[in-house]
Order: C-alpha cells, then structure tokens, then sequence
C-alpha cells in the first residue's frame, strides 16, 4: 500500500479517535537546566512499531511531548531497539518522507518572523555519538554531501549512515543521541519527532510554559494518520495484522504447524495464521516481471517481520551485548559463550547464538519493513496498484503427499545428476585460469560473482570467463598477485585464504602472519612473516604486516595486522556505502618455497564457496597434479528449469505438486509467453516455500528457523529471478531511480538473507536442534482462481462445451453485453469481484470491502 492511501486508510477508518491528548504530556526527567527523554521502539505496537520514552511507559507507544523553548533536551538513542529508527524532527509529520521541512539551521520555522534562516541559527537538531556532534567522516571515510564532509551540517548525515550499518556494528559506535534546542519565540504551532528511515511514525511535541501548560490548545498541523490498533490476537503474537487469517481459511492449508506440543499451541496458531495472510497475499497477477516480484515480496516480507516479531517477543533470544553477535566464523556451527541458566528466558544473554538470532530477528524487522516502504514508493511512482490479488481456493485433504520412497527416489536422483555434473567437472579441474601479468613479479585476478550459479553464486574470474564459476587458480611463488573486488557483485563477498577449503567457517587454518604452511620447515611464525593476504581499499593498505614491498614496507617490528578485520566489516554495510569507499583488493604473495600443495580461495562471509589455487614451476606446469587437500564438497548444478529462472533447487517444485495449490500467478493464459514462463518460475519458488514451511515444532527457535530457512531461501530464488531478467536497467546503484533502488534490494535480499540461513543452520547445529522437521500437508480439487473461472465461463469455447445442455434463464440483452464488454478488459483483480464473490472466497477480502465502505461515508459525514 503506498503512503499516501495508507494515511488515507488510517485516518478514516478511525476518524471519531483521539491521538493526543492534552492533559497527557510526556514530561522529560531534567537537571541542572538540561533535560532528557530515553527513547526505545516498541517493536510490536503496530506494523512498524512505534517509538515509546522511558520517562512516561504509562503513555504508551508515540506519545506527545512536552518541551519548553530555551532548553536543551537531549533524547537518548542507546537501546537495540532505537537501530534502524534514527530521530528526526519537522515541521509536520514525517518530514522530508513527504516534503515537509525538516528543522534545520537554515529552514526559517513556518510563521516565524524572524531571520534565523539568513545566518544559519533556525532551530536545528544535533547529532552526537559518544557525546561528541558527529562529523561527515566514519573511521576516516567520506560520507554524505560535502556540507556534511565540511562540517556544516548538524551530524544528521553520519549519524543516519550509522543506523544502517549492521546491529552488532551500530552497537559498537554508540552511544547515540540527539539535542535539541528550540529557540524561536514566536512560532505558533505544534512540532514532530519522526523516523528518518520508517515513515508512518511520527509523534507530537508541544510547547510548554514554566508551569507546564500547553502554550498552544489546538493540535495544529494535523497528524495525518491515527496509529496501528493491535487486535487481541496480534497481542498475544507480537504481530500485527492477523486476526482474520486463523485457520481455516478456505485460501490456506489447513495447517503450518503439525503436531504442536503442549505449550506452544498459541504460539504455533501464530504461525498458522501469519503463513495463511502470506499465502493469501502471494496469490496475484502479474502485469509484468517488476509488479509481480513487488507485489509478491511485500506479503512475503510481512510474514518475516511477523515470524520475526513472534520469536522476539518471547524473550528465547535475549542478548545483553548485541555487539558480539559477530558469525565470522560461525556459519558451520556457532559457540556460545555463556551457558543457559534462566528457565523462563533460556538464556544468560550472553550466548553468541541467541546474540546471532536475535541480530537477524531485529534486522528482519528493521530492514524488510524499510525495504517494505521502498517497494512501495516503487509500485506508486510507477504507477502500478497496491495490489494485484486473485483469488486461488485450497481444498484440503487428508491424502498423504509423496511417500518415503518417493521422496528417496526423487532425492537420488538429482544427486545422481549433480554427481554427473561434478565428474564431468572434474575432467576439466586440471585447466588452469592464468592471471593478467604486467611483469614476471605483477599480476592480477578481477573478480566477479554469479549469483546464479549455485544456491550462493560462485566468483568467476574476467581471466578466464570460458571456465566458468569457481575456476582452479595458477600462481607462482615469489610473484605478487592482486585479486580485483571493485565490480558491484563482490559486496558481501571478501575474499580469503586458506590451506583448506573455507578456512576459519570450518575450522582450519588461513594465510596469516603467524601460520606457517603445513608440513613445511618454514619458522616463519616466529616473527609473523609467514604468507598472507594484505587487504586495500582505493589502493591504501589497511594493515600493518608486510611480506610484500610494492604494498607497503617492511618493518623492524612485524605486526600481524594484515588488514582482514577492517575490510570484512565494510564488507557488511550496505552496497552504496561499500561502493563509496572506493575498489577493493586483496593482494597475496606467496614466498614459503618447501610447500606444494594447493590452497584454497574462499569467501570470508559466506562458506561453500571456495576454489582451488595450484602452484605453477617457471615453465606453467603444475607444481602438484593431485587435488590435494580434497575440496570437501561438489558444487552445485542448476537444472535445466533452473537456469532458465536464475534459482537453485525448483525443479521438483514445478506444479502441479500434491503440497502445493496449482497456481500462486493467474491469469496466466492472456500472458506472453516471456512473462508466462516467468510467473512459472514464481509458482515453482512459492510451492518450494510452502512445502518447506510445513513442519513439526520442538521449541520456538526451532520452529523459527526451520520455517525462516525455506521463507528465505524462497526471497532468494524470487530476487534471482528479476535480476535474472532483462527488466532491470541500472549503470550505477548510488542512484535512486526506481530500477537502481530496486537492484540494490535485490542484491540486498540475495546476500543477507543467504547469509542468514547459514548463520541460522550453525545455531541449530550448535543448539543441538534438526537441522530440518518436516511434515507433509497435501491438497486436492479444483484449484482454478475465481477470476479464472469467471473467464473460463464467458468465454466461447465455454459455451461451446455447453450446447447441449438445458437452457437456462438468462440475463436481459443490455445486461449481456456489459458482461462481454467486462471479458474483453484487462485480468479482473479482487479489487474488481463483487462483495458477494469474495464472502464466498474469503472472509478477508469482504472485511476490507466493508471497512472501505465505512471509511467512504466517514470521510462524507466529516466533509
């Protein structure tokens, strides 16, 4: 739904309710003349939640503040909950989200008749960390416009950058705050605090006298919506929207959830119901390849923030140091650091797993609700509608789905074909990719990542592009070689080394100062000059360790710094940041003579992803034939339905499948035959999803996880698919045109969310846990959408069929001809079926049809 329909919705639907009340006025806890407010988000408020203050809990979420003009007030930005929602302050609610001056030095308070705006003293906020007004640069790096680089701007810039970057991140640099001080006279009206991220959350704030009285009665500017109001169901889930999706629902499976124990009835009903809006919502049409993705993720994020929300809330993840939910070297298995002592929480809060959970939990509501509020600006600037729905009934049934065999027989087999694929491979293993050399001591590899080519993509080398993902390397010891990361798709992805596939993700030893090679006699540990990598950024060296002169210098005093700590962590901040620091490269020489066996090159972020490097002799033969150490896995074979997708894992998916309904995108008959096969793709990633979010429960973690894996897996193979297509035009992500904010998030979505299934799979296999707890919920009968029938039956190979039947009563000629008029318009959406078709199809269609009636003759009575 885009912003302004949604201000629409909210403030007629509860036109007679009050928002503020002036005899409730959050008063600040001050001393010695200066003043503060605590500020915390309350996560399950309403769909985004909604900023609460310490000082007043009894006032609940956005409450109205009260401040006296002349004071300083700082509010206090230190809570987890506070990342992703950095303050702001304007004239009317949500700022610059919608226009509306924001205060700034230069902005001249609406009314106001003084001058403030020539010399740059108009009431403004002041962003600090750590006490101190924030500048333009971050560890030394430019960010935001040159004002902000300057110092002339309030620390508004840096200070939003922050909130973007990862949790643990944010975390670390804290704490925030803003101050404020108002220092116009006479301005006569009412201000706001907002989100500079999350529109929808704006506050009042009223001025104050000495006596703390209103200094204005009226509420003036209006606030154009009234807040989310949870139902009692959504309250005891955490959630917000699923009251009318409780099972059954004749659109839904008849369960998500098989064989819940005592105890986590309630909980899992939550799943249930949130997985039935998600499934009602991921039923549509598709006007092209960018709507249909849109309008698909959009319930499919909703779902995340609700299955986010629900886990969060009980508490299983709590962390008292977000700032060690670091998953390095976790993706195969966290360890946590404290042992489980709380019943009730299951936690110490000082366990890495539950830190790592609980990141992700809040980064799932923080980023998918923002990336929510971003497809949506999308869908309104291209003018597209809100939604697309149709309407697919689900019959269920007790007819059990495929059997163990089956299933057995369908896994052996595409093992058989990956198998195939891996040999065929193997042939060929021994074909070495040769760097670019400028001399006999300087080469150079450039790196780039296919995103398709497996479940996580592969680097691809531009040396050697007719040998495809993950080549074997041929380097020469004594010759320094420099790895390229400068194209786009290298983000998230840094390069590493090792002397085993994966290096530290499994356990085993990396290049570093102090590691000598295996097996070799070098002594080389001794005063950590033994081979590794030396990281870059725009062509500065970052470390401090050198076995390379043309990087940098060696020292009398060996340090072990060799740059990978301070690069990994730009690798995490999100694209256009990483983009703005400059290239990034990796260099590595090679200088231990008494080793010959390969090593291996790896990704720091995501395991499975690691190649092989050989030694070459002077003459470009291979050092070691043998693959040895053994690469521990094979890569991954996109099928041939696959590859026409861009996704990994669809092929059995295909519909029709016993699991799955027969369509998740209709009107698939009055498609090109283009977007036909692309909606295909789209019914086989959904029937993998909802295949893979049926499952039995063992405790609220687990439930989350085994149904978070395949959710984001399915958000994967959806954004491979339209990066996949020709559909998406963009030269350079900085920009904010709708395709380059579109690219980003699907870069976005690819991968964070494929780094948060591994993370999420080291937490079960650390916990203890199944690594996955399937249970089969099949379906059966006539999954035909009803827009699909309403085409089928005034079409004329319909009547056709029907000739020869009894005649029947039929509508006057008038009446006819609009329906055929209607046959040959475009796709009907739910928008378009009569109130009668949608009680017959869904409960909640018909809620919505109603409550925009009373919204039509609320907003008439008004005007």
């Amino acid at each position: 739904m885009n912003y302004n329909l949604r201000i629409f919705l909210l403030t007629a639907s509860t036109i007679f309710a009050s928002v503020d009340s002036l005899d409730q006025l959050c008063i600040p806890n001050c001393n010695s003349g200066k003043c503060t407010f605590t500020v915390q988000v309350d996560l399950y408020a309403g769909e985004l939640g909604y900023y609460t203050f310490e000082e007043c809990p009894e006032l609940g979420p956005n409450p109205t503040l009260a401040m006296e003009r002349n004071v300083d007030y700082e509010f206090i930005q230190a809570h987890n909950s506070n990342w992703m929602h950095p303050l702001g302050f304007a004239y009317e609610a949500d700022g610059a989200h919608v226009d509306k001056e924001e205060l700034e030095a230069g902005v001249l308070p609406p009314g106001s008749g003084v001058t403030c705006n020539e010399n740059d003293t108009c009431p403004a906020p002041r962003y600090l960390r750590e006490g101190n007004l924030m500048d333009g640069f971050i560890d030394g790096y430019a960010v935001g416009s040159e004002d902000s680089v300057n110092g002339l701007d309030f620390g508004l810039e840096a200070y939003e950058h922050m909130f973007f970057y990862p949790i643990n991140q944010w975390a670390g640099y804290g704490p925030f705050s803003v101050t404020l001080n108002f220092n116009n006279d006479d301005f006569g009206s009412d201000i706001f605090y907002f989100c500079h991220i999350h529109i929808g959350m704006s506050g009042r704030i009223k001025f104050v006298g000495g006596d703390g009285l209103p200094q204005i009665n009226r509420n003036s500017p209006a606030l154009p919506y009234e807040y989310d109001q949870q139902s009692a169901f959504d309250k005891e889930c955490g959630t917000y929207g699923l009251e009318e999706f409780q099972l059954p629902n004749s659109q839904c499976l008849s369960e998500f959830v098989c064989d819940v124990p005592r105890g986590l009835e309630q909980y899992s009903k939550c799943y249930d119901a949130m997985n039935c809006k998600m499934m009602i919502g991921m039923t549509s049409n598709a006007l092209d390849e960018k709507a249909l993705f849109i309008h698909q993720m959009i319930p499919h994020h909703q779902n995340a923030v609700n299955m986010a929300k629900t886990l969060l809330k009980t508490q299983k993840t709590f962390c008292a140091d977000i700032t060690i939910a670091n998953s390095e070297d976790l993706s195969a298995g966290a360890t946590g650091v404290g042992e489980s002592e709380d019943i009730d929480i299951g936690n110490t809060g000082n366990d890495q797993d539950y830190c790592l959970l609980d990141a992700i939990l809040r980064s799932v509501i923080g980023d998918q609700n923002h990336q929510i509020q971003t497809m949506q600006g999308i869908l309104e600037r291209g003018s597209y509608p809100d939604e697309n729905d149709c309407i697919v009934t689900v019959l269920n049934t007790t007819t059990p789905g495929l059997s163990a065999e089956q299933k057995k027989r369908n896994l052996e087999k595409i093992e058989e074909e990956t198998q195939e694929t891996q040999e065929k491979r193997q042939l060929v293993e021994k074909d070495i990719c040769m760097a670019t050399c400028s001399s006999e001591k300087d080469c150079y590899f450039t790196a780039t990542i296919n995103y398709f080519a497996g479940e996580l993509g592969y680097y691809e080398f531009d040396e050697c592009p007719n040998l495809g993902p993950n080549p074997t390397l041929g380097m020469k010891k004594g010759v320094s070689y420099v790895f390229k990361q400068a194209d786009s798709s290298n983000w998230m992805h840094p390069l590493g080394f090792a002397y085993e596939a994966d290096g530290a993700h499994t356990g085993v030893d990396e290049l570093e100062p102090g590691i000598p090679p295996p097996g070799s006699e070098s002594t080389c540990e001794e005063d950590n000059s033994c081979p590794a990598p030396m990281y870059s950024v725009n062509g500065k060296y970052v470390g401090d360790y050198s076995n390379n002169p043309k990087i940098f210098d060696k020292s009398l005093d060996r340090q072990a710094d060799f740059g990978l700590d301070t690069i990994e962590a730009l690798y995490y901040r999100p694209i256009g940041d990483w983009l703005g620091y400059g290239e990034f490269s990796v260099s590595v020489l090679f200088d231990v003579e008494n080793y010959d066996r390969d090593i291996f090159y790896f990704c720091h972020i995501h395991s499975g992803m690691s190649g092989r490097i050989k030694f070459l002799d002077a003459t470009d033969h291979m050092i070691q034939e043998e693959n040895e150490p053994a690469l521990p896995y094979i890569y991954d074979n996109p099928s041939a339905f696959d590859e026409e997708c861009g996704t990994y894992g669809l092929k059995q998916y295909q519909l029709p499948h016993p699991q799955c309904p027969s369509m998740f995108v209709c009107q698939k008959n009055q498609m090109s035959a283009k977007l036909k096969q692309y909606s295909e793709c789209y019914d086989a990633m959904n029937c993998a999803m909802a295949v893979g979010m049926t499952t039995k429960v063992e405790d609220e973690i687990s439930l989350f996880i085994h149904q978070m894996i395949p959710h984001h897996q399915n958000a994967v193979n959806m954004a491979k698919t339209l990066l996949h297509s020709d559909k998406i035009s963009c030269y350079d992500l900085t920009l904010e045109t709708n395709d380059c904010l579109l690219n980003v998030l699907l870069v976005s979505i690819i991968n964070s969310q494929n780094h948060q299934i591994q993370v999420m799979r080291g937490v079960l296999e650390s916990k203890g846990l199944k690594e996955d707890y399937d249970c089969d919920v099949a379906v059966s009968g006539d999954f035909t959408s009803e827009d699909e029938k309403r085409a089928a039956a005034e079409s004329e190979d319909y009547k056709l069929q029907t000739d020869d039947k009894p005649e029947v009563p039929v509508e006057p000629e008038d009446t006819r001809e609009v329906s055929e008029d209607n046959t040959d318009s475009k796709p009907m959406s739910s928008e378009d079926m009569t109130a009668e078709e949608n009680l017959d199809s869904s409960g909640s269609k018909t809620t919505a049809s109603f409550l925009m009636s009373i919204v039509l003759c609320s907003i008439s009575l008004v005007l």
